[in-house]
């Protein structure tokens, strides 16, 4: 269980800082003029809207998986998938 709730609070600080991030560079885009809404690919801040984005489809469903199988009586291969999976985002 020590692990799922390891696991756990790394995928939400993770869905943390990418959030900040995200304010952070709408902050430094809106002081030099650029769009808040960007549509260039190469746009620093779109890759951090669409990096946080995608942490914010996943992380939900990752945690409740990493609580499920490191629940007491579960295997210790469960919470070796738990944490290949979080690692495959």
């Amino acid at each position: 269980m020590t692990t799922a709730i390891i696991g756990t609070a790394i995928l939400a600080a993770m869905l943390l800082v990418l959030g900040l991030n995200v304010s952070r560079m709408r902050g430094v885009t809106g002081k030099t003029g650029g769009s808040q809404f960007p549509s260039d690919p190469a746009s620093g801040l779109l890759k951090a809207i669409r990096a946080h984005g995608n942490a914010a489809e996943y992380v939900p469903t990752l945690i409740v998986l990493f609580l499920l199988v490191g629940a007491p009586g579960t295997y210790l291969f469960g919470i070796g998938l738990a944490v290949a999976a979080a690692f495959s985002l």
